[in-house]
């Protein structure tokens, strides 16, 4: 797949999602995903990985953001499957960004220490920007909810990476 038609379908989907749900839509950008996803088949040669990383990743991220909930960290806008877990459009959010690991993303993977440091500092803007739009708030600090965010990130993402080039390396992207 094209990096730049992943990167911009990566964005489209973010902003939609975000915004969506800062103006009440919160099924928005899930529903552009999911028409989205048919089109991320079709332009690559690797579906049906990226498919397995999406299905990880609907499971698996959305845990990580349950605990910024649960600590406090943050406080989501939209409708979750249970009060108290992540929303459905962070679960689209983490579906969405899956959809990147194997293409535009592919570089963080390729060293644990710079995906940390991507997780550590990427996870904390994406959260500035969804609180400024409206999809979120951050908890009563704001410097913990990002020092949370910022550790959270970091390790999740450098695992993630880790396993990505025990489990793929050497597969074209």
């Amino acid at each position: 797949m094209n990096r730049w038609v992943n990167i911009i379908a990566y964005q489209v989907l973010w902003f939609a999602l975000v915004v969506g749900t800062g103006y009440g839509w919160d099924w928005l950008g899930p529903v552009l995903l999911l028409a989205w996803l048919p089109w991320h088949a079709r332009l690559t040669d690797s579906a049906e990985k990226d498919f397995r990383l999406f299905a990880v990743l609907i499971v698996v991220g959305p845990w990580l953001d349950t605990l910024f909930i649960q600590t406090g960290l943050v406080s989501y806008h939209g409708s979750a499957p249970v009060e108290g877990f992540a929303p459905y459009w962070i679960i689209a959010m983490w579906g969405t960004f899956a959809l990147t690991l194997r293409h535009s993303m592919r570089w963080a993977w390729s060293n644990p220490m710079v995906a940390l440091g991507f997780g550590a500092i990427g996870g904390p803007i994406a959260y500035v920007a969804g609180t400024r739009l409206g999809a979120a708030d951050f908890g009563s600090s704001t410097s913990a909810s990002l020092a949370g965010i910022a550790l959270g990130w970091g390790l999740l993402i450098s695992l993630l990476c880790l396993s990505l080039r025990r489990n793929l390396q050497g597969v074209p992207a």
